[in-house]
């Protein structure tokens, strides 16, 4: 092991990806023709995407790019066969070059394509040197990412509340301002606003962000540029709103920006241009490649209506939530925006607090 990461470090000081006859991942591109008769004859492959499944069925995204870039025999196989394609026509290829490009595309294919984690935080340097370098049409993604998740409430009140479940929070006698959210961020949390509700989260220094922590030991991690395609992830993997093992699920599109996120978030539209890539090019992903418990900095949490009405009816629903919120209206403390309405003023009169709380109106929690 030693060995291989001295290897990368090599490897991080010489960078050399292509070169005037070493196009940027050569092997997978799909803007030329390369592959003939000699190279279905010898090896099998007619295109990219051929050689994308026998190194799939090889096992080498699973032993990822670390291992590829000391596997020698796999090198100089890759190196003939593009010998034998029509790439020399174009210039002199470079082996040197090729190894680097390979084990580049064996680290990105392997997450977006296969959604196999990178294995070191060797690996995340690697590909974030390679997209720091330049070369042809590799960058960061400059802008907002979205990730659509599928979440308990426990989570929400987690991330939230700096609380491990609702339970948790019910038995805490702390008020608003107390608990780990700001009381304007408190307030935020119950406005309900047409089609969709925003929280904004607040830590204790001045910068408005949480960190978010990938899950286990992953490295890498699913964003994108579009927030409906985000959106859409995280209902896919919700099905709707579903009772588990573990209460309550909700979907919610975590919001970060690449300027608290630097060197974080792949763009990979030259890729999608490019390579066989391109058949994910609807996900419009930025994917965030971060060292181990390095975290992303997320400035807001989206939750859809429907799924912040339910969390609030379930919120209210246990005896001990019930009673905080009817103490909380009954002080004034909280309280629709619109309190000089007619029918509000009705049923705080009547304290019909649960038909106060089902109307789709904006509340707001005064000090």
């Amino acid at each position: 092991m030693k060995l291989l990461l001295e290897n990368w470090r090599k490897f991080l000081i010489e960078r050399k990806l292509s070169d005037s006859g070493t196009p940027l991942l050569l092997p997978f591109r799909t803007d030329f023709k390369i592959y003939n008769d000699r190279t279905i004859r010898q090896y099998g492959v007619d295109g990219p995407i051929e050689l994308n499944v026998i190194l799939a069925n090889d096992g080498v995204y699973h032993k990822g790019a670390t291992k590829w870039y000391n596997n020698k025999v796999g090198q100089r196989s890759i190196y003939n066969m593009m010998l034998d394609s029509d790439a020399p026509r174009r210039a002199r290829l470079d082996e040197e070059a090729l190894k680097n490009s390979m084990a580049l595309w064996i680290a990105i294919y392997g997450y977006v394509g296969v959604d196999l984690q990178p294995q070191s935080n060797e690996e995340i340097d690697f590909v974030r040197e390679c997209f720091r370098s330049g070369v042809e049409g590799l960058s960061f993604y400059e802008g907002t990412a979205y990730r659509g998740m599928a979440v308990s409430e426990d989570w929400i009140y987690e991330q939230l509340f700096g609380q491990k479940d609702a339970y948790s929070y019910l038995k805490d006698e702390r008020g608003p301002a107390d608990i780990k959210m700001g009381v304007k961020d408190y307030l935020n949390f119950y406005r309900l606003m047409k089609g969709q509700k925003v929280i904004t989260p607040q830590t204790k220094s001045y910068q408005r962000y949480w960190e978010h922590k990938l899950k286990g030991e992953n490295r890498a991690e699913s964003w994108s540029r579009s927030e409906k395609v985000a959106l859409n992830f995280g209902m896919y993997n919700l099905g709707g709103t579903i009772d588990g093992d573990d209460g309550t699920y909700l979907s919610i599109v975590m919001v970060a920006d690449t300027k608290r996120n630097k060197d974080v978030f792949l763009n990979l539209d030259w890729m999608y241009k490019n390579t066989i890539l391109k058949s994910e090019k609807g996900n419009k992903e930025v994917p965030a490649f971060v060292h181990q418990n390095e975290g992303i900095k997320v400035k807001k949490a989206i939750i859809p209506y429907r799924q912040i009405r339910k969390f609030f009816k379930d919120f209210v629903k246990n005896k001990r939530g019930s009673d905080k919120t009817r103490q909380a209206i009954q002080t004034g403390r909280i309280r629709p925006i619109q309190l000089e309405d007619k029918q509000n003023q009705n049923l705080l009169k009547e304290q019909k607090y649960n038909k106060l709380l089902n109307i789709e109106q904006d509340w707001e929690i005064v000090f």
